[in-house]
């Protein structure tokens, strides 16, 4: 993924500070170009900040397994399925309980 991207995406975010939308945009690609770290932020920022913002919990819990921290990983899936649960999103329910089995099973 190009910085180019990425430097859009913070002229956006400098525009519109508190959009989940563009932190999530964000994230992801700081996944793709391989930058744990700043990804790791920004998931964080989102559940804690917007938790209503399902999406950021698969990608958050792979990035805790990826960087060996499984009990936080089915933490997090735990704590997205309540959220999908109570939004009656069962497509990230089931994607969560998923994730949370492999996690889970390893």
């Amino acid at each position: 993924m190009s910085n180019n991207r990425l430097d859009t995406l913070k002229q956006m975010e400098a525009q519109q500070p508190g959009d989940a939308f563009i932190k999530y945009a964000i994230a992801t690609e700081h996944v793709g170009m391989g930058n744990d770290t700043d990804a790791l932020g920004y998931f964080e920022y989102l559940v804690n900040n917007h938790p209503h913002y399902v999406a950021t919990y698969l990608h958050l819990g792979k990035l805790y397994e990826r960087i060996g921290k499984t009990g936080e990983a089915l933490s997090c899936y735990k704590r997205g399925m309540e959220i999908a649960k109570t939004l009656k999103d069962n497509k990230t329910l089931g994607e969560l309980n998923e994730a949370y089995t492999l996690a889970e099973d390893e």
